[in-house]
């Protein structure tokens, strides 16, 4: 199983880990992030998308985004978020040019995408509402650069995710040109 991955900042880091400690049974098995493709089975060559994700990362620059105060999420599961407030159209892009090529397959798989940092999962909603009024004096305002994405992997649910690969945003001319033919 795979997966992709903004890896955060250590300042960001070093703010929410202890909330993701308490709040996120997620929190031992991957670090803090914003997730950019949900975890994905890949059967074919890894080189492949190891060529696809480089090609990719040439097509971004560096992203700036807002990070402001926390939010809440519920769907099929409860979660506190940190919510962005810009950068989220240029990492919904990235998003999307990431399923193209090899995981194009994942296309029509992958729909809702939302970028945001999940601080705590809940799946039940009185944890949910008293962790909600635990955090009702936090506040964030916190501008972070997504410099990088990274590949990660985990051979089976509840292993920790490692890293295989980082991909710089560096948009270049020649990825651009590689891209358009």
């Amino acid at each position: 199983m795979h997966t992709i991955v903004v890896p955060l900042p250590d300042n960001l880091v070093t703010i929410i880990e202890p909330y993701r400690q308490k709040y996120d049974p997620l929190a031992k098995v991957i670090p803090p992030h914003i997730t950019l493709v949900d975890p994905f089975r890949y059967d074919a060559p890894l080189d492949s998308l190891l060529e696809h994700l480089n090609e990719v990362s040439e097509l971004h620059s560096p992203i700036k985004v807002f990070l402001v105060g926390w939010d809440t999420y519920e769907g099929e599961d409860y979660q506190l978020h940190l919510p962005m407030t810009a950068g989220r159209s240029e990492l919904l892009t990235l998003h999307y040019d990431l399923l193209a090529g090899p995981l194009n397959y994942l296309a029509g798989k992958m729909h809702g995408f939302w970028p945001r940092v999940v601080v705590g999962r809940f799946a039940d909603p009185v944890e949910f509402e008293s962790a909600k009024k635990e955090l009702a004096g936090f506040t964030l305002n916190l501008v972070v650069r997504v410099k990088q994405m990274e590949l990660l992997y985990r051979k089976e649910v509840g292993q920790s995710w490692q890293s295989v690969k980082l991909f710089g945003l560096k948009a270049t001319m020649a990825g651009r040109a590689r891209h358009k033919k």
